[in-house]
């Protein structure tokens, strides 16, 4: 045999049955604490977080010490290195800027898609655990591993999704290139998917994770940008890229992280085989509407802002009521905005209720009955005014723009 004929063929993406896949997905809900708030319980300024390896060692060891005493019963963060969402357009030359008092920022360093695509063709074929900032970063999760034996270190110098990556580079011109000049913005997009699939696998090696791709495992993608896309020009220039990202990853199950989408862009998510939906902070959507436009199994998230405009009781029915409107899973993070004895007080009543829940659906409980705990008959009263947002522009209420 030929080595060609030797070579194990990969299994196609799998075809997802819509049908049953949100009824045959459990609930479930976490409440996870985060390097955030280890950040501001221990006094670390912005700037020295990203940067310094021993105010890390020491926010780590202090900070686990406050927080649980705070969150007791609550796991501690996933140890990591400062996560930084840019690192695969460093690796290509964008300039990050850590300010002492705010998250890392970065330069667009392409005023136009021809000037990605003569970057990108410079850049092809780059050693990307050479470049940037990658070294420094690599070498910050091999000190932690040492500073703390036995812990897990995930690598959080990252990269984001095609159209995410494509707004890094270019900033504002990405929304008028698709315009402008949509031959050119198609190649650029093509050769951007192709050096975020390369970034990937260097990135995978300082986890230690499996480089063998594409594989059964999840694929993740976070790609807030995509839903700034008008919906008309999505099978042009997201989708296309979005299969590519993932088809280089995986045949199993693929995630998504995206923020900002609107109603009438929802039903692309099944025709990119998602499985899983994190919609994240996405004011125009409620879980009545997602449940009602797209099949995809959905979470529903409380941002640490929205606890200080919740009831107790607001925390409880938020539960209740993203459950029986079909969610799949609830979630919320402690951060440095939610270290309030009040606010604490919450995130017990969430995770108690979210408890209760899970039980009570594991039970054969139907969805529906969930509302009798909250005192809603319909639950577009809460979600149409919920945290702040009642008042908001009319597409909320599902219309297109």
């Amino acid at each position: 045999m030929t080595g060609m004929e030797n070579q194990i063929k990969k299994p196609e993406p799998k075809e997802v049955n819509y049908t049953t896949l949100r009824e045959n997905t459990p609930f479930t809900w976490s409440a996870r604490t985060t390097t955030t708030a280890l950040r501001v319980l221990t006094g670390l300024n912005y700037r020295d977080f990203f940067l310094d390896f021993d105010q890390n060692v020491r926010m780590y060891r202090d900070g686990e010490e406050k927080l649980a005493k705070l969150f007791d019963g609550f796991p501690m963060p996933q140890m990591v290195t400062p996560s930084v969402s840019y690192g695969h357009v460093n690796c290509l030359g964008a300039e990050l800027f850590f300010p002492e008092d705010g998250e890392v920022g970065l330069r667009h360093i392409c005023t136009s898609a021809k000037e990605g695509i003569d970057l990108l063709k410079s850049k092809k074929g780059i050693d990307f655990s050479k470049a940037g900032m990658f070294p420094f970063y690599a070498e910050f999760a091999e000190k932690l591993r040492a500073a703390f034996p036995g812990r897990s270190v995930r690598f959080g110098f990252g990269l984001e999704g095609p159209i995410t990556t494509a707004y890094e580079l270019l900033g504002d011109r990405i929304f008028t290139e698709i315009y402008d000049e949509p031959e050119a913005t198609r190649e650029f997009l093509d050769l951007l998917t192709d050096s975020i699939n390369d970034y990937f696998p260097a990135a995978c090696r300082v986890n230690g994770d499996d480089t063998d791709l594409p594989n059964d495992q999840d694929a993740y993608m976070a790609d807030d940008i995509a839903s700034m896309i008008p919906d008309s020009l999505w099978p042009e220039f997201v989708l296309p890229y979005w299969e590519k990202y993932y088809r280089f990853r995986t045949y199993g199950k693929r995630n998504i992280h995206i923020e900002g989408l609107l109603p009438n862009q929802l039903k692309f998510l099944e025709t990119a085989r998602i499985e899983r939906y994190d919609p994240s902070i996405s004011p125009v959507l409620t879980p009545q509407m997602i449940e009602k436009t797209c099949r995809v199994p959905f979470m529903w998230r409380i941002g640490s802002f929205h606890f200080p405009q919740m009831t107790e009781k607001d925390t409880a029915d938020f539960v209740y009521l993203a459950a029986a409107d079909g969610a799949c899973n609830v979630h919320a993070y402690v951060a440095g905005d939610t270290l309030d004895p009040e606010t604490v007080e919450k995130f017990y009543i969430f995770r108690d209720t979210a408890q209760k829940v899970e039980r009570l659906l594991a039970d054969g409980t139907p969805r529906e009955e969930l509302k009798k705990f909250t005192g809603y008959a319909d639950s577009a009263e809460f979600w149409d005014n919920w945290c702040g947002y009642k008042g908001k522009p009319q597409y909320g209420k599902g219309q297109a723009l």
